[in-house]
């Protein structure tokens, strides 16, 4: 996954140009210290919801992703040395690939040892699919209504954390709608120094 930006400067100021993935580090930080670090760190803003992952981080060292990867459909930030679970759920959750991952997916059913879509309790594209789907909008037929995953519309089974086992339920759908509220009913002012509403993409 990458990010995309109409960056009005350069050779062509009205074209996309691709940037970096907000909220997300490079693959290589998972399980390093650098991770860890980050995160006992900064763990009142992450909790907050108004952390911002940096592009380098400690000191010079790069720390932003330039694309997302998502190397196992279980895949979720972690490390040794993090202090709170909860701290590390919510940093992995606003990250692409943990949400895309294991963080709003993890432990799915199975048939025949594959895993499931969590969305559509098939395989990435169909039944007849070997490979799970990371989206949270299936794919669907013409005509027909695409579903939506557990973690957006906050129905069906609990999804599990990968770490500690706890159940969680998202409603994700919900909780975007009240934002919206908030920041379409709050004064300009007061907007201007509410930076996790523009953070918060997941």
């Amino acid at each position: 996954m990458r990010e995309w930006q109409i960056t009005g400067a350069g050779v062509a100021p009205n074209h996309l140009t691709a940037v970096t993935t907000k909220q997300t580090p490079a693959n290589s930080k998972m399980g390093t210290s650098d991770l860890a670090n980050y995160l006992n760190t900064f763990e009142p803003d992450i909790l907050a919801g108004s952390h911002s992952v940096p592009l380098i981080f400690p000191g010079a060292t790069p720390f932003l992703s330039g694309k997302s990867q998502v190397p196992t459909p279980g895949f979720f930030w972690n490390a040794a040395g993090i202090a709170n679970n909860e701290v590390r759920h919510h940093f992995s959750l606003n990250t692409c690939n943990g949400c895309h991952g294991g963080e709003a997916g993890a432990q799915l059913p199975t048939v025949g040892g594959l895993p499931l879509d969590p969305v559509t309790g098939n395989g990435a594209t169909g039944p007849s699919s070997s490979a799970p789907s990371f989206v949270h909008i299936a794919e669907r037929n013409a005509g027909t209504q695409s579903h939506l995953s557990r973690f957006l519309t906050g129905t069906g089974t609990a999804l599990s954390d990968p770490v500690s086992g706890v159940p969680r339920v998202f409603d994700d759908l919900t909780r975007r709608a009240a934002d919206l509220d908030f920041a379409a009913n709050m004064p300009c002012l007061l907007l201007s120094l509410t930076p996790a509403l523009a953070t918060r993409s997941h």
